[in-house]
């Protein structure tokens, strides 16, 4: 057994639908972008995770992790996530733990 749950909140932010290339999809557009002077748009995420990695033979064990998360969008092509996750993994009746900080920079064409 595995999933997932994501729930996130989103502040600053119009959406618009457009056609591309004969497709329709939802686009968010910014009201005020950081390089037009305004605040850009701020997201807040939560996700939960969890996985039974035991299958056959091979005693993977059960992993669940916590992800909150803080997404700022600068522009419309423009993000900046930073992630911080803890998480545990029970395998052979011990039980490890982690926690990680991340961040990184997401240009879209």
């Amino acid at each position: 057994m595995k999933g997932a749950n994501v729930a996130d909140y989103l502040l600053l932010v119009a959406d618009e639908c457009h056609r591309a290339g004969g497709r329709s999809s939802t686009r968010r557009l910014l009201r005020a972008p950081v390089f037009q002077g305004g605040p850009g748009a701020w997201e807040i995420v939560n996700r939960f995770s969890y996985a039974d990695l035991t299958s056959g033979p091979v005693q993977g064990g059960k992993f669940w992790r916590f992800t909150p998360m803080v997404n700022w969008y600068l522009s419309d092509n423009v993000r900046l996530e930073m992630t911080y996750g803890y998480g545990s993994l029970d395998r052979f009746g011990l039980v490890g733990k982690t926690q990680f900080f991340q961040t990184r920079i997401q240009l879209q064409l």
